[in-house]
């Protein structure tokens, strides 16, 4: 009953229904833990880390654990991620310092290797990292 309602006010009423921004991409990002199909807030993801052909998902209260490889993680996360390291991709908002070999997010120090030194250092410059 209660969705009969809403959907009346929202056809009868004299506002303009305000649209969703089209070029935002999504801040969710859906993965298979522990057999389940699990949705990850991007905004509270803090790092992600590879480790024994699985990835550990860490956050500021908790860790998911999948299967899947970086690399194909890694490809599905926005731009402010930033690989820097075979092992570690980092939300660049959750930086907490960068420096040439390593950066700190959580209180934890995440090595970053000479591969990916060059793109974090041109993307620190460029953005807001």
């Amino acid at each position: 009953m209660l969705f009969f309602v809403v959907i009346e006010e929202r056809l009868l009423s004299d506002k303009p229904q305000q649209e969703a921004p089209k070029n935002l991409e999504p801040r969710w990002l859906e993965i298979t833990s522990e057999r389940k199909r699990v949705k990850v807030d991007l905004n509270k993801l803090c790092f992600v880390e590879s480790k024994n052909e699985q990835i550990i998902l860490h956050f500021e209260d908790k860790q998911l654990v999948s299967r899947e490889r970086i690399g194909q993680i890694s490809q599905r996360l926005p731009e402010d991620f930033r690989r820097i390291h075979r092992s570690f991709v980092v939300n660049s908002a959750r930086l907490t310092s960068i420096e040439p070999t390593q950066v700190t997010v959580l209180g934890l120090s995440l090595p970053i290797s000479r591969a990916y030194r060059d793109a974090l250092n041109i993307a620190a410059n460029d953005s807001k990292i």
